[in-house]
């Protein structure tokens, strides 16, 4: 199989990857068609987080569409659905 750079470039953090210098990836949940999820520790609070990175797609404005979703999660208010934290970046890549 040859993977292209821009496939290698969106290959998941490997576990253990320290991210924003406080949460380390335990494991890749999975991805859609804009972004990368993990399951993280907050070593700073000792809990357990979900991280979500925007992939880079030709034609797609996912780091655009990733700040969207970390605006209307910072709006809701409800048991079911994730807290938003922060934003931060990582190589070329947005983080929340």
């Amino acid at each position: 199989m040859i993977l292209s750079l821009k496939n290698l470039l969106s290959l998941p953090y490997k576990e253990g990857t320290i991210l924003n210098e406080k949460y380390k990836v335990l494991r890749f949940i999975g991805q859609g068609s804009y972004g990368q999820v993990y399951l993280a520790l907050d070593q700073n609070r000792s809990r357990l987080v979900v991280i979500k990175r925007n992939r880079k797609r030709k034609g797609k404005d996912c780091e655009g569409m990733l700040r969207v979703e970390a605006e209307t999660l910072s709006m809701l208010d409800h048991p079911s659905i994730p807290k938003k934290s922060i934003c931060f970046r990582k190589e070329n890549h947005c983080a929340l």
